[in-house]
């Protein structure tokens, strides 16, 4: 019944909810990601939702972005939520099934169980505590040594074409600034690099750093690895989540914004520091914006 509702209003994010909620509670805990996945998309401020969505991750063993929507569901919409047991999970997890007793289904006491205290998983540590002290302010994360980076839409105010080169390209001049909104990216602890996504746009990002159009926030990740180990710097594994609100090949800088995210928040989890000069040259090998969206400042570019 729920499915020919879905088939009805396929737009209608609560109703895609509902489809991916009855997965859950019968175990199809991969259908109920890819349907909690599209709902989150079509109701992205919903905190039932994005607790839905939270429960599922942990089910397939995403655990990091389970803990990511659990946050969500904190600071977004809603007062039919259990605060208190989103907390909890996100400070323990969700227990393993047991036979005994399917916590699938909400237990006589209001919980779905949660793991023993202590349970945690390291990788999760910091994102664990992200809002937990304070569940609306960015300005604490930013605080929180570099753990989370905005990586701002840039906006071409003017854009003139000056001359032509040598080589045939044309010289422009363009006046940029930045917007208040954009992608966002997260850095935790990790036994071993790792890189997830979610957000509209996630499903259109390629996940490897290979080839010319390889994940610019890995090759990102690479590149300044580099560049500090030869300089000394201890760089250990670190997991990067970015939400992608922005869409692909937009042309308002969403993977240069990206890259500068990553060097900028990089440098602040590893402790470590480039002159500007050798930042604005490591930026440049990865896209010609990428210098300008490290500083996300209003500026004019020639070029």
């Amino acid at each position: 019944m729920i499915k020919r509702a879905v088939d009805a209003r396929p737009d209608d994010g609560y109703i895609v909810d509902s489809l991916g909620w009855a997965y859950f509670r019968m175990g199809k805990f991969d259908d109920a990601v890819t349907e909690l996945e599209r709902a989150v998309q079509l109701r992205a401020g919903d905190s039932t939702i994005n607790d839905h969505l939270g429960d599922s991750y942990w089910r397939v063993g995403r655990k990091l972005e389970a803990v990511y929507q659990w946050n969500r569901a904190l600071i977004s919409e809603g007062e039919d939520i259990n605060r208190e047991q989103i907390k909890e999970k996100i400070e323990k997890g969700l227990a393993p099934l047991d036979p005994e007793r399917d916590d699938r289904r909400p237990q006589p006491d209001g919980t779905r169980g949660t793991c023993p205290a202590g349970a945690g998983q390291s990788r999760q540590e910091i994102l664990t505590r992200m809002f937990l002290d304070n569940p609306s302010s960015d300005n604490w994360l930013a605080d929180k040594a570099g753990l989370f980076e905005l990586a701002p839409a840039k906006i071409n105010l003017a854009l003139h074409v000056t001359g032509q080169r040598a080589d045939g390209y044309h010289r422009l001049e363009s006046i940029v600034t930045f917007a208040d909104t954009g992608d966002r990216l997260y850095f935790s602890e990790a036994d071993a690099d790792d890189l997830s996504a979610s957000g509209r746009f996630a499903s259109l990002l390629p996940t490897s750093a290979e080839g010319k159009k390889g994940n610019l926030v890995l090759k990102a990740r690479d590149l300044l690895r580099t560049a500090l180990e030869d300089k000394g710097v201890s760089t250990p594994p670190v997991a990067i989540h970015l939400e992608k609100n922005l869409p692909v090949a937009a042309g308002i800088g969403g993977g240069s914004a990206d890259a500068a995210a990553a060097l900028r928040g990089l440098m602040r989890f590893w402790n470590a520091s480039l002159p500007d000069g050798e930042l604005a040259a490591l930026g440049l090998s990865l896209g010609a914006d990428v210098p300008m969206c490290i500083k996300s400042e209003a500026l004019m570019a020639r070029g």
